[in-house]
Parts: C-alpha cells; sequence; structure tokens
C-alpha cells in the first residue's frame, strides 16, 4: 500500500512558526481526490514534533489507515518542508505554507489532496 500523503507533512509537516515553535502535537487534515494513492476522502493525522536544532524538528506521525512513520521538517520563514519516512519503507515529502496565523499551515496539493496542519 503507498503511504498517503499527509502523511506529512508532513507534513510533514509542522507548523506553528516561531523559534521551537513547531515543537509539540500538531493535528494533519487531507482532503482527497479520487485520484490520490487514498482515493476520493478525508484522511487525518497527528505529529509529534520536537527541535532537534534550530529550526529543525523530527518525531513521529500516524494517519487514522493506520500507517506510521518518523517525520523530519526544517522551517524556513513562512515554510515547512517535510519529509516522512514510512515504517513501510515509503517516502512523502511536502512544502506546507504558513496561513494567516502561525497557528495553520497548508497545501493544497500533495499527492493530489489538500493538506492542512493546526495545533
Amino acid at each position: 500500500m503507498k503511504p498517503t500523503p499527509l502523511l506529512l507533512a508532513l507534513p510533514l509537516i509542522a507548523a506553528c512558526a516561531t523559534g521551537s515553535g513547531l515543537s509539540g502535537t500538531w493535528n494533519f487534515t487531507a482532503q482527497c481526490t479520487a485520484d490520490s494513492p487514498t482515493g476520493a476522502g478525508t484522511v487525518t493525522a497527528v505529529a509529534h514534533l520536537r527541535e532537534t536544532t534550530p529550526n529543525e524538528f523530527t518525531g513521529t506521525y500516524r494517519n487514522d489507515l493506520g500507517q506510521t512513520g518518523q517525520i523530519t521538517a526544517k522551517q524556513d520563514g513562512p515554510r515547512i518542508f517535510g519529509l516522512i519516512d514510512w515504517d513501510n519503507g515509503g517516502r512523502t515529502r511536502a512544502t506546507l505554507t504558513r496561513a494567516d496565523t502561525a497557528e495553520i499551515y497548508t497545501n493544497p496539493d500533495v499527492e493530489g489532496c489538500s493538506v492542512t496542519a493546526t495545533r
């Protein structure tokens, strides 16, 4: 089974963007089209992040499909570059951009899904 995109988030993955603000628990929602690896529908996930070096974070990721992985994220201004190394060997990369607040990050197209990360 191919890992789902959220999956980051992602993606990554991550979300509050001030200093070590990404540390903590993030909730992800992906609204997916029929062309996505999961098909049409909604996938939710939770990531637990901790800062390892300034603006770099690692943690765990688990979605409601039972998929788990290790997430790494790098914060660069209003963007987060995330990578999930899935326990099944797959990988998902995504870039999320801060919305109007530091507590919301989005990407309208990650493997056919519109992804939102919130705290």
